[in-house]
C-alpha cells in the first residue's frame, strides 16, 4: 500500500497513459524518500538521487550534477536563427511523453519557489524537436 497520491490537470481529462509508470518511480523509493517513514526529510537532490535510476528506466533526462553539463535545461523563447533566447533548468524531461519533473523539499513551499515552477512549466517548451 502506498502513500503515494497526486492529481493531474486539466481535471477534465484522464491523466496521461505514461501516469502509472511514472507513479510506480516514485512507489519504488517510497520506504527511501517519504518523509513519514523518516525521522528528518531529505533534500531535493537526495530525493532526485534515489529517483534516478528509475526515471533514467523511463527514458527521463535527469539532472546529475550542478555543474552547466548537468543540468536540464528546457527552451521557453526562441530568438534569432531559432537559438534559445531563455532557457528554464529542471530537474528532468521526458522527451517523448514531453513530461518535465522538479523535485522540492519542504523549504520550496514555505518561500513560494513552488509557484515560480508551476509557472515556468506552463511557459516552457514541452516539444521533443528541440534537444
Amino acid at each position: 500500500m502506498t502513500e503515494i497520491r497526486f492529481s493531474s490537470f486539466p481535471r477534465t481529462t484522464p491523466p496521461p497513459e505514461f501516469t502509472t509508470d511514472l507513479i510506480n518511480a516514485f512507489v519504488e523509493v517510497e520506504q527511501e524518500i517519504g518523509t513519514q517513514h523518516l525521522e528528518k526529510g531529505l533534500t531535493s537532490d537526495a530525493v532526485l538521487e534515489k529517483l534516478r535510476p528509475a526515471l533514467l528506466k523511463l527514458g527521463f533526462e535527469v539532472e546529475h550534477s550542478k555543474t552547466a553539463d548537468g543540468k536540464v535545461r528546457r527552451p521557453v523563447f526562441f530568438g534569432e536563427n531559432g537559438a534559445p533566447d531563455l532557457q528554464y533548468e529542471i530537474d528532468a524531461f521526458q522527451p517523448s511523453w514531453g513530461c518535465g519533473l522538479e523535485v522540492e523539499a519542504g523549504r520550496a513551499w514555505m518561500g513560494n519557489a513552488i509557484y515560480r515552477d508551476l509557472i515556468q512549466a506552463l511557459v516552457m517548451d514541452r516539444s521533443t524537436f528541440w534537444l
